[in-house]
């Protein structure tokens, strides 16, 4: 037999809080809620956020910015100044979910560092940021396995957007 319940009862029949009370504490079961069979539902996937985030770029306020941000909403954040340290942090740390990888840096050129980071952590969702972004530099980016490219200037709550979608 289904059962339904009205949009008045709270708990099993009860439609004041005391009486769902003495029924939750008398340990009877709650597979309805405002007239939904939970049991019913389907399972949903659950979608667990990027964990740890390496930030590479250059300018050290874009990277304290970054990481302002991203560190508010819940996100580990290991920075990076250049190619080097970029390669050398990864090498001493666990695999991070995402890595946010400016296009320019001092000692390499445009996509030869997305290149090393695809081969080292294949599984790391890269998003490229530039200040010198064009269709050509954006399109091999995303050849090469890049999940997007932002370009500078950018809101960092778009950047907390873009992160929240890996």
């Amino acid at each position: 037999m289904r059962r339904t319940t009205t949009g008045r009862e709270i708990f099993r029949g009860a439609t004041d809080l005391s009486a769902a009370r003495r029924l939750h504490e008398a340990g009877t079961p709650r597979p309805f809620f405002g007239g939904v069979n939970l049991e019913a539902l389907p399972k949903m996937p659950v979608r667990v956020l990027p964990r740890s985030i390496l930030v590479v770029d250059d300018e050290p306020l874009i990277r304290w910015c970054i990481g302002e941000t991203l560190s508010a909403a819940g996100y580990g954040i290991t920075e990076a100044h250049d190619s080097a340290s970029a390669l050398k942090t990864l090498a001493g740390m666990s695999e991070p979910d995402v890595i946010l990888l400016d296009l320019r840096l001092p000692d390499s050129s445009d996509l030869a560092l997305l290149e090393a980071i695809r081969r080292l952590v294949p599984a790391a969702a890269v998003i490229m940021m530039t200040a010198f972004g064009t269709p050509e530099i954006t399109s091999a980016a995303l050849k090469l396995g890049a999940r997007g490219v932002l370009t500078k200037p950018f809101d960092m709550q778009d950047l907390a957007r873009v992160v929240n979608s890996l």
